[in-house]
């Protein structure tokens, strides 16, 4: 593998894996959050640790670059609940507009409407990114069980 390759890898792999240590620490930070945020797919409090563990072992493969198509695999066990839940708090933003709307007048109804738009475009965004990030997370498993994968 030529050297520009080597560092491109290297800085795909640290850049991944910073991403999900510093999420899972923000996870961490505010754990009340964490909770009622998951509760939508999970319920209970064990889960929200399965994630954060999920993300900081995942993470921390990367980084390390130890073993990344675990990690990959790590990723992808968290990534697929994570598009799920922006699936869903995609559809709960125009569902929760359209319950309060009925109850004010039309010009605070009007802003309702911006701010319920602009949460479905971020779960959707979001949703989207996961898409990607599972992506990246497969390119390490491959590259791990798949001797040769990137060799010319």
């Amino acid at each position: 593998m030529e050297t520009s390759d080597t560092v491109a890898l290297l800085v795909l792999r640290t850049t991944y894996g910073l991403l999900f240590l510093y999420t899972a620490s923000t996870l961490v930070r505010d754990w009340r959050w964490t909770v009622n945020h998951t509760h939508i797919l999970f319920g209970g409090m064990a889960k929200p640790f399965g994630a954060v563990f999920l993300m900081t072992s995942g993470g921390l493969s990367m980084v390390l670059g130890y073993k990344e198509y675990i990690g990959g695999l790590l990723l992808i066990t968290f990534l697929i609940p994570g598009t799920v839940i922006h699936s869903m708090e995609m559809r709960l933003a125009l569902k929760m507009r359209d319950r309060i709307q009925n109850s004010i007048s039309k010009e605070p109804g009007d802003t309702l409407n911006e701010l319920a738009w602009s949460a479905y475009a971020a779960h959707f965004s979001s949703a989207l990114k996961n898409i990607v990030l599972i992506a990246v997370a497969v390119f390490f498993v491959l590259k791990g069980f798949w001797p040769g994968f990137l060799d010319k």
